[in-house]
């Protein structure tokens, strides 16, 4: 892993806002990249503090446990991504190529290496960790917000049918985690699926479904 660096506990004196913002973000970016490199068990507060290029010291005056540190990275992560898929989605003029392209998006994020690896992590912790599982639904109504907001934008100009659009969002969410869940199980060689074709018949299946 590359070690990310920061001006961290190089200049004397209180941080200003800007560089306590920036020393948070290379925190939750240098923990995420060790969490999915080593898993939350083997990494340890030292190795991240490491890799990122500051002191031990400055990560718990931020995150009091390893856990917390976790749940600030899964938090930084799913609000990057709704920022990005919700700045790209407003490009587009037509309600039903923004939803397409909102469902894509985080389709392929969720079938990334790092990603894949990441959500099993979280899978495997949440098992024995009742505050994380507890979590899990918050982090899945968050990262799927976007494609619940575009659902509704379809709606208003009569493209998808008038229903609750929760239960449409989380329906074309769960046809399309088929492929990460298998990747995270491990019971599909990803050399032997062709990921558009995947998406693809599953979103033709779902329009099929809503469509007025």
């Amino acid at each position: 892993m590359q070690k990310t660096r920061t001006d961290d506990d190089r200049r004397p004196g209180r941080p200003t806002r800007e560089q306590a913002a920036a020393i948070a973000d290379a925190v939750l970016a240098g923990a995420y990249e060790v969490f999915v490199a080593q898993g939350y068990g083997a990494a340890g507060m030292d190795e991240i503090a490491a890799h990122v290029g500051v002191s031990k010291l400055t990560i718990y005056r931020r995150f009091p446990s390893k856990e917390a540190l976790l749940v600030a990275v899964v938090n930084y992560r799913i609000a990057r991504m709704v920022s990005e898929i919700d700045a790209s989605a407003s490009g587009f003029e037509c309600s039903i190529d923004a939803l397409r392209h909102t469902i894509k998006t985080l389709f392929d994020g969720s079938i990334t290496p790092d990603l894949v690896r990441f959500s099993t992590l979280l899978l495997c912790e949440s098992a024995h960790n009742e505050s994380l599982r507890a979590r899990f639904n918050e982090w899945q109504h968050l990262a799927r917000a976007p494609v619940c907001d575009q659902i509704v934008v379809a709606q208003e100009s009569g493209r998808i049918i008038d229903a609750d659009p929760r239960l449409l969002c989380d329906m074309l969410c769960d046809l399309m985690d088929g492929l990460p869940k298998s990747l995270r199980q491990g019971t599909v060689n990803p050399a032997e699926i062709d990921p558009e074709v995947f998406f693809q018949e599953r979103w033709n299946f779902f329009l099929r479904a809503v469509r007025p």
